[in-house]
């Protein structure tokens, strides 16, 4: 699980990932966000290609995604704003992973 804090003028946090296996779903914790913001949450690989995009996420809202990922070795989780959201929050990201 990530626990992403963001202050009042992030627009983006990430956190590296040591995993191989498949994630199976996805539970996202949106926070409700001063201004009017959307959010997304990605995944990449080592070399910065995008293996997962979640599209955007409306704010003050719990999301289970339901995706079949194979995940390479190291990835990198981003957590993106549309803008700033002006409250300092956190953001938490969930996994339900199996190994391969």
């Amino acid at each position: 699980m990530l626990n992403l804090s963001f202050g009042s003028s992030d627009t983006s946090k990430s956190e590296n990932m040591s995993f191989i296996g498949k994630i199976e779903q996805i539970h996202l914790k949106v926070p409700d966000w001063t201004n009017t913001v959307t959010s997304t949450l990605t995944m990449e690989d080592v070399n910065s290609y995008e293996i997962y995009n979640s599209g955007a996420k409306n704010k003050n809202a719990n999301y289970n995604i339901d995706r079949e990922q194979l995940v390479p070795a190291n990835s990198k989780v981003i957590f993106t704003l549309s803008s700033t959201g002006r409250s300092g929050e956190n953001v938490v990201v969930a996994f339900l992973l199996r190994e391969e």
